[in-house]
């Protein structure tokens, strides 16, 4: 566990985390544009589609925090 505490290690987490981030955003942004959903005729609008990504991802990040964190 020492090494995980060593700023190497937390230095190349934090970079980590950053291209996880980035990868997620640019994931959720292109998502819509490849699945076209459609509710009867009316196409739904890829602004919604991607908001419906982002609260998931919001809603899955306030539970992990909590099983972490015991709560």
């Amino acid at each position: 566990m020492a090494a995980l505490k060593s700023p190497i290690s937390v230095a190349l987490h934090l970079i980590t985390l950053v291209f996880v981030l980035y990868h997620t955003i640019t994931w959720f942004n292109l998502t819509p544009k490849i699945l076209v959903l459609y509710r009867g005729e009316d196409r739904i609008p890829q602004g919604l589609v991607a908001a419906t990504f982002y609260a998931g991802w919001v809603v899955v990040s306030i539970i992990v925090t909590l099983l972490v964190l015991g709560v």
